[in-house]
């Protein structure tokens, strides 16, 4: 009898730590990509206006939606992304604030996680509110812990910050304003 009850208990176990490990497995499954789950006009909590602001409501913050270095025309993003180590993208948004009359800035990792869109992938954002989202690592003003060699970027492929991208590599970056 008591070697029955063991042997159930084991059983029981075994198949809660099965089922519970195919739950950890979710984020492995395959999303569909974002540009494919977003339809025509789908905005979902975004305000947009006619300049290329998009307003999240959330935080408040102002995003350019294109790309820096492309410009917003007649509702699409226009030109080339700009693809620059961090030191030189730093300085693009420094005279960029300065020209506009504006406090541009680059957005923080945490920022950047706001975008996160967590029922689609690759990249992991509203592609009806940034319709040139790289699949790219892009730069955040976060300070990296690492050395002064390494800075942080947001990969938004799936929607994550490291802070251990060399600071001489090329990458894009966006542009945000505070509320």
């Amino acid at each position: 009898m008591k070697i029955n009850t063991m042997t159930t208990i084991v059983r029981w176990v075994s198949t809660l730590i099965v089922l519970g490990s195919l739950g950890a497995c979710e984020r492995y499954m395959e999303k569909t990509p974002c540009s494919e789950h977003f339809t025509q006009g789908d905005l979902g909590r975004w305000q947009v206006d006619s300049q290329g602001l998009a307003v999240d409501p959330n935080t408040g913050l102002r995003w350019f939606r294109c790309n820096a270095g492309e410009r917003f025309e007649e509702g699409q993003c226009l030109g080339e992304a700009h693809f620059m180590n961090k030191a030189d993208a730093a300085a693009y948004v420094a005279d960029f604030a300065e020209s506009a009359a504006k406090p541009w800035r680059l957005p923080t990792l945490d920022e950047m996680g706001t975008l996160r869109e967590t029922a689609c992938t690759n990249p992991a954002i509203n592609t009806q509110i940034f319709p040139t989202a790289k699949v790219e690592q892009y730069w955040a003003s976060d300070i990296s812990r690492h050395g002064v060699q390494l800075a942080c970027a947001y990969y938004n492929f799936s929607g994550s910050g490291y802070c251990r991208e060399s600071v001489l590599n090329q990458r894009p970056f966006w542009l945000v304003l505070d509320k």
